[in-house]
């Protein structure tokens, strides 16, 4: 190792920029490592160091050196000690997410949770590691999207299955799906109804993504149930809705599949949220309230629970003498509860309204 070698590796780690072009300027190697495989770059990552970082990227610095502590590369350093805006740079500049990455973050995530619950680090402390992680775990997928595109057509059933089911997470992270929306749809007539759902769930994420109302409406209304119930759920978790939903989801309300008539509760539930009226499904989600099927009931107080929460009283007032036979004669625990909480909020804003 040349002097420069050194004087790089120290002046990288301590930040020092103006060190670092200097011994680059004097012949240092970029990618000299120190006794542990550490380069610079791990080094000036490790530490926080972004402008020292980007000195080092341009200069041609190997972005995937695994160095010491478990052979962590630089995007590792950065995001296992809480540098999230230098470990962004490096994922914008084609580091990889890696599977040590995403083993160090869980580890973190479970260690500031347990010193959570010992009043040891605060509740933001253990949100600002959740959300690094999540989005880390989100790129992991988008990198991936490439090789798992054609994974999706395998021979193997069982290779078929993992592929649909990151893509099905991928979707629900709000990932663009396009380029693997053809081999998506070929899975709808797949054997395994597992297969199916998970294709249905990512072909509803991604049409509720851009827009395809439409294609969102052909899921709902697909011959096979558990097409139609996945397609149902994902539709909750999407930002967006638009009218023309309501009449789908109005008839699976009606479904004869119980678990498509409760999944349906709760994708009506969450419409008013994303501008869309859904007055005109109060009858049907009523209706729901002395459904055979505990579960479907249970789907439907909690709706009524959640738009009283909101504050929808237009909602909430025709189902009242409903849910009041509910709250008194329902053998399900959490169908009163829900029932319950919907009438003592109705109470409190009559008794608001009284004083007034």
């Amino acid at each position: 190792m040349t002097t420069a070698d050194a004087d790089l590796l120290k002046a990288a780690s301590e930040g020092n920029l103006d060190a670092v072009s200097r011994a680059l300027e004097a012949g240092a190697n970029v990618d000299v490592k120190d006794e542990y495989n550490n380069t610079s770059l791990n080094g000036a990552a490790l530490f926080g160091h972004l402008e020292v970082v980007k000195r080092l990227l341009e200069a041609g610095a190997d972005i995937e050196n695994k160095g010491s502590g478990g052979g962590l590369t630089p995007l590792a350093n950065a995001a296992s000690h809480g540098h999230f805006d230098l470990a962004q740079f490096l994922v914008d500049r084609g580091a990889r997410v890696t599977d040590d990455l995403l083993s160090v973050l869980q580890t973190k995530v479970n260690i500031f949770a347990e010193n959570a619950e010992r009043g040891m680090v605060t509740e933001e402390g253990v949100a600002a590691w959740k959300q690094a992680q999540e989005f880390f775990v989100t790129q992991r997928l988008r990198q991936d999207l490439p090789e798992a595109i054609p994974l999706l057509s395998s021979s193997d059933e069982a290779v078929r299955k993992n592929a649909v089911r990151g893509m099905a997470e991928a979707g629900k992270r709000g990932i663009d799906l396009a380029s693997a929306a053809t081999a998506l749809a070929a899975l709808l007539s797949e054997s395994d109804p597992d297969v199916r759902a998970l294709a249905s769930g990512a072909l509803t994420y991604q049409h509720g993504r851009t827009g395809d109302w439409p294609g969102v409406q052909t899921l709902l209304a697909s011959g096979d149930m558990r097409v139609r119930a996945a397609a149902c759920e994902a539709l909750i978790s999407v930002e967006r809705a638009e009218a023309s939903l309501t009449s789908s989801l109005g008839t699976l309300l009606q479904d004869a599949e119980a678990e498509v008539r409760k999944i349906a509760a709760i994708a009506v539930a969450t419409l008013p949220r994303k501008g869309v009226d859904a007055t005109s499904l109060v009858p049907r989600m009523i209706e729901l309230l002395t459904d055979a099927e505990p579960t479907v009931r249970r789907s439907a107080a909690f709706a009524f629970s959640l738009w009283s929460k909101h504050g929808l009283r237009d909602y909430c007032a025709p189902a009242l003498p409903v849910l009041r036979s509910v709250t008194e004669r329902d053998d399900n625990d959490a169908v009163r509860h829900f029932a319950a909480q919907v009438l003592a909020a109705s109470e409190d804003e009559d008794s608001v309204s009284d004083r007034r």
